[in-house]
């Protein structure tokens, strides 16, 4: 027994007329004769009665009618649901974010005001990155331009990186301070604050500080940057930031920071927008990533 039999069997059972039902499946009537003399064989009995010229179910064909009509009925509700989920996954947008948060509510208020109706998915910890597949988009931060494919990357913004000092906070060598050209060796004897060692805060602070030769004396670590910046300014160290992305945060702090330049060389971080080329991208996961490209560019 198919299920192609037992669709044809409820077409017919419903115009209870084999001519009819033919041109609307637009089958040949012998074939469709065929199907149903067929089903009959295999469930062991005739399901109508022929009445005159037309064709009525019988008991039997009332029997696996009810049945049939359930099965039809479940099949299109399930189409249903699938189309309906299916048309959800192509609203919805998976956002992996690995730096830059002070801008995040931004970016993110802005583009739910152009597109109210698609879901958006934003994580932030590198934990959830687990299943990769279910990630459209990402944003990374390097300390240097990186090679990657124009095909599936993109760079957003270069920015250079500068220490973040409390005012209330003592130095442990004040006259490293006393010269107005500082590089990043001027602060191997001081206490840093950092976000964990899979952010890339930490990354960056770890490579820029190896350039200069010392490993950086991590005093505080925190897994939250809203709670990294909140012991910024209650002087527990001094911390390596970065300037555009953070400028917000930066201005909100006038009082309680002093922002000074790293020079000779500065040190840099690039912010690079990527995605899995194999992937498919919906018009909404497009959408999404041209309004990166145009939020970051106006940080430029």
């Amino acid at each position: 027994m198919e299920l192609l039999q037992l669709y044809y069997f409820n077409c017919v059972a419903e115009s209870q007329c084999i001519s009819k039902t033919a041109k609307a499946l637009h089958i040949a009537q012998p074939s469709l004769t065929q199907t149903i003399k067929r089903l009959e064989r295999e469930i062991g009995a005739p399901l109508f009665d022929h009445v005159g010229r037309q064709i009525v179910l019988n008991t039997y064909g009332k029997i696996l009618y009810d049945r049939t009509r359930t099965i039809f009925a479940s099949l299109n509700q399930a189409k249903s649901e699938i189309l309906y989920q299916t048309n959800q996954k192509k609203r919805t947008i998976t956002l992996s974010v690995h730096c830059a948060s002070p801008i995040l509510p931004g970016l993110v208020q802005s583009f739910k005001m152009k597109y109210p109706d698609i879901l958006l998915r934003v994580y932030q910890s590198s934990d959830l990155e687990h299943d990769k597949k279910d990630v459209d988009l990402k944003i990374s931060a390097y300390t240097s331009i990186e090679n990657l494919s124009p095909e599936s990357s993109t760079l957003l913004l270069e920015e250079n990186l500068v220490i973040a000092k409390p005012f209330n906070y003592i130095p442990n060598d004040p006259s490293k301070f006393d010269t107005s050209v500082l590089s990043l060796k001027n602060f191997c004897n001081e206490s840093f604050i950092s976000l964990t060692e899979k952010s890339s805060l930490y990354e960056i602070l770890q490579s820029c500080c190896q350039q200069y030769g010392f490993t950086p004396n991590i005093s505080l670590f925190c897994d939250n940057p809203q709670v990294f910046r909140e012991m910024l300014k209650l002087g527990m160290g001094v911390s390596l930031i970065p300037e555009r992305s953070w400028a917000e945060i930066i201005k909100t702090l006038p009082d309680l920071l002093t922002i000074i330049p790293i020079h000779s060389p500065a040190s840099k971080r690039y912010i690079y927008l990527t995605w899995e080329k194999e992937k498919y991208q919906s018009e909404a996961v497009l959408a999404m990533k041209q309004h990166i490209i145009d939020y970051f560019s106006k940080l430029i």
